[in-house]
């Protein structure tokens, strides 16, 4: 794992009417949705040392570019036939094969105000040597409750930026992460298919 030469990475504005962002993470309806894989990650800290123009407090509180250590892809659809967004880690270290993550509900209310999305893990997933793993995530909401649920009680990314290539946004966490979108070509050579 390299370190990046900042501490944390850049955030960019870009008003909503020119970046439609519900649309462009989501591949504009496709069945299958769009992928992103995991290619930066500035900590919590990084981030506010950033802000502040201060030293992070320790050497790990930087940006890392990590695309080189683990592949973490999401997965975000939003066709007529599923409402999904699929996160988890495909590859480790080169080492590929397996799936483990979680499928998980999603919504961004009025995406033409507001940059938030929220989520709900539904289910752990777990794919190795060709079997497929699925045990309910603790403490789950119903679909109901979910969509009633205040975004400031669920999971969030708060998006920075999305265009047809790059997605950048903050966790709930403080963290900041950096995605590439993928190709076909790119997803045959690191990704198995999983079951949602």
């Amino acid at each position: 794992m390299s370190q990046a030469r900042g501490t944390a990475c850049c955030v960019c504005h870009v008003p909503l009417e020119e970046a439609p962002y519900l649309e462009k993470l989501t591949g504009s309806g496709r069945p299958g949705g769009k992928r992103w894989r995991l290619v930066y990650l500035a900590t919590k800290n990084a981030v506010v040392a950033e802000r502040k123009g201060t030293p992070p407090p320790s050497p790990l509180d930087r940006g890392w570019y990590v695309d080189g250590f683990v592949t973490a892809v999401q997965r975000f659809e939003d066709s007529s036939s599923k409402h999904v967004n699929q996160n988890g880690v495909f590859e480790m270290l080169g080492l590929g094969g397996f799936f483990f993550g979680y499928f998980a509900r999603f919504k961004w209310p009025a995406p033409e105000k507001r940059t938030t999305l929220a989520f709900q893990p539904i289910t752990n997933n777990l794919k190795v040597f060709g079997k497929d793993f699925a045990w309910p995530f603790p403490k789950a909401l119903s679909s109901e409750d979910f969509e009633a649920a205040r975004l400031q009680d669920l999971n969030i990314f708060n998006f920075f930026y999305v265009d047809d290539e790059v997605a950048i946004a903050q966790g709930a966490s403080g963290s900041v992460a950096l995605w590439g979108a993928t190709d076909a070509a790119w997803d045959a050579k690191h990704l198995i298919p999983v079951d949602d």
